[in-house]
């Protein structure tokens, strides 16, 4: 692919994040507040735990990585489906190393904690094949996610 692909294909992706922008703006307007999910502060700690339950060594890039991927994903659920194109290029510029060594490193922690916890009730999900990078950033945002909506629904109450 040339520069001159690349760059029509970013502007697109550009203009993609923009109409979405709005539309979230336009559901704010509908339900009268912004979502808010983790607080910042405790993000990060929450995710580093879950990644040592998981059995990930925070030793690993991969563990670097996935807090970053899942801190980016839990703000910004769309991430999801632009993994390769936006999460990986945004993790690699951040670390000063290039998308496909985010990839690989995410890749590694995954296959280390899917051979170390195979009992964890996660891993029983995936009982014959380890989740793919994708599987696994999604699933956990999205349990990150949920916590926070049983949490806002317990603080209404």
């Amino acid at each position: 692919m040339d520069n001159k692909a690349f760059e029509v294909l970013f502007e697109e992706l550009r203009l993609l994040r923009v109409e979405v922008a709005q539309f979230n703006a336009k559901l704010e307007g509908i339900i009268g507040s912004k979502p808010t999910y983790v607080t910042p502060d405790t993000l990060e700690t929450k995710i580093s735990a879950l990644l040592h339950e998981l059995k990930i060594s925070a030793n690993l890039k991969g563990y670097q990585y996935l807090r970053e991927a899942l801190q980016m994903v839990i703000n910004d659920f769309e991430l999801t489906g632009l993994i390769t194109v936006e999460l990986y290029p945004t993790i690699a510029k951040k670390y000063v190393t290039t998308p496909s060594r985010v990839e690989r490193a995410i890749r590694h922690a995954i296959e280390v904690s899917y051979k170390r916890n195979r009992e964890h009730p996660y891993y029983k999900e995936y009982p014959h094949i380890k989740p793919t990078n994708g599987q696994f950033v999604a699933d956990m945002a999205d349990k990150f996610r949920l916590e926070d909506v049983q949490l806002q629904a317990v603080g209404q109450d």
